[in-house]
């Protein structure tokens, strides 16, 4: 069941709706033309950005392996530290035989 306005007879009624279909075709056509225009400069840019910029991928990478292998170096220390001075306190070397 379709409602129809009282004034509006079968031929509004089809121009309605074909002016709705091109209104959503020429809005298609500039949405996706705008798509097209935004992937093209951020393409742009990902290049440009990543050309100019110092701090990449790798150096990251280096930056994260230098960083944990000193606080690896460090706790080993500490801990082999600690190790020796509980050794040292608790001495089990047995005298009384």
């Amino acid at each position: 069941m379709s409602y129809r306005g009282p004034s509006m007879g079968q031929h509004e009624v089809e121009t309605d709706v074909q002016n709705l279909r091109e209104q959503l075709e020429q809005m298609r056509s500039l949405v996706n033309d705008h798509a097209h225009i935004l992937e093209g400069s951020e393409k742009g840019k990902k290049k440009k950005a990543n050309q100019d910029s110092i701090i990449n991928g790798s150096f990251l990478s280096f930056m994260f392996l230098t960083v944990f292998m000193m606080i690896m170096g460090v706790s080993i220390y500490a801990f082999k530290s600690l190790f020796a001075a509980i050794i040292k306190k608790f001495n089990h070397t047995h005298t009384e035989l």
